[in-house]
């Protein structure tokens, strides 16, 4: 599972009634209840279910386009309304990511470096070896997303990376990385037009993936995973 999947098909289902009037939601409510009192007359033989359902024809039609318009909506208010301010601070605590996760390991032994969290998950030591790769890997999609016309972007398992690209290894090369492919991409960005923010492609685990998404997925990635490595340290402080 990829680093960006905490945008989940339910987070659209559930913002799709937000957006819709309350009579469109109850039309919609009427209509299936209707639709299913007639398949049980169907199924129990009843001819009056034919004629009624031939004549719900009429109205499923809409119904349908009416909430794929909603769902569509619903992806614009979420993914193309990134206003300058929550931009500019979101590149912000992108390009500060790699001092937190620089100051949090600084923090640590050698031995504490392997020490696993007590409540499972991957080692400081693992976790940043999982950043340098996370950032190489974020870094092609940003320049696809910006160069190519509607990419799909792969997924990848990142646990499937922990296990076979030697994580146990020394993380210098792996720090130097996530510092070097971070500076290179904060400058990208900042060079941007507004055009280019709005570019999209598709994921192939989470659907449409636009700039801003890939924005808003790696601006807190550093900074949730130095505090994981933070709280590692509190645990065997204690």
């Amino acid at each position: 599972m990829s680093s960006d999947s905490r945008f989940t098909y339910s987070r659209g289902l559930a913002g799709l009634t937000q957006i819709m009037p309350p009579s469109r939601r109850l039309t919609v409510f009427l209509v299936t209840l209707i639709t299913v009192l007639v398949i049980v007359e169907i199924v129990r033989g009843n001819p009056a279910g034919y004629i009624i359902g031939a004549m719900l024809l009429i109205f499923v039609a809409p119904m349908v386009a009416i909430v794929l318009v909603n769902r569509r909506a619903l992806h614009l208010m979420e993914h193309l309304h990134m206003d300058h301010a929550e931009r500019d601070a979101l590149i912000e605590q992108y390009k500060d990511g790699y001092r937190v996760v620089r100051e949090a390991v600084d923090q640590l032994s050698e031995a504490e470096l392997d020490q696993q969290p007590a409540e499972g998950g991957w080692t400081p030591r693992q976790i940043v070896h999982h950043l340098a790769d996370s950032e190489t890997t974020s870094a092609i999609r940003l320049r696809r997303l910006l160069a190519e016309n509607q990419p799909v972007i792969q997924g990848y398992d990142e646990e499937l990376f922990a296990r076979k690209l030697h994580y146990d290894r020394p993380i210098g090369a792996s720090l130097e990385l996530l510092r070097a492919v971070r500076a290179a991409s904060a400058e990208l960005l900042d060079w941007l037009t507004e055009e280019e923010w709005t570019r999209e492609g598709t994921h192939s685990e989470q659907g449409s993936y636009s700039v801003e998404d890939w924005l808003r997925i790696y601006a807190a990635h550093a900074h949730d995973h130095a505090a994981q490595i933070l709280s590692v340290k509190a645990k065997a402080s204690e």
